[in-house]
């Protein structure tokens, strides 16, 4: 039923928004990430847990306790980074410019939901 369907999703999001970040490196991966190119390596982190959720034309991603709000138009490239092991930026599904999908990979490795792999 939709009461059911609307109590599992605020569980689902509580527990989202509650997890403490598991992070290793952290600070080699930010520092790294300023030089990274178009021709970087790049990977989800494994450990995080996260929810994407749209609002209003907007993307909400959610983890480590945060939320961060972005253009939905990032979501094919945002899902697809969330769940691959490795990628580059040509993987990327969209259609990003070099440098605007290498702002967004900045973006989540500071926010620590990606990592690059050049830097492990």
């Amino acid at each position: 039923t939709a009461d059911t369907a609307g109590a599992i999703d605020h569980f689902a999001r509580d527990f989202v928004i509650s997890r403490k970040p598991l992070v290793p490196d952290q600070l080699r991966q930010v520092a790294a990430a300023r030089a990274l190119t178009s021709g970087s390596r790049f990977g989800a982190r494994p450990s995080v847990v996260h929810r994407l959720e749209l609002e209003g034309g907007r993307l909400v991603i959610l983890a480590h306790g945060r939320q961060l709000t972005m253009s939905a138009e990032v979501l094919p490239a945002i899902r697809f980074a969330l769940g691959q092991a490795s990628f580059t930026l040509a993987d990327l599904p969209g259609d990003l410019d070099d440098e605007t999908a290498l702002e967004l990979m900045r973006l989540l490795i500071d926010e620590g939901l990606v990592r690059t792999i050049d830097a492990t």
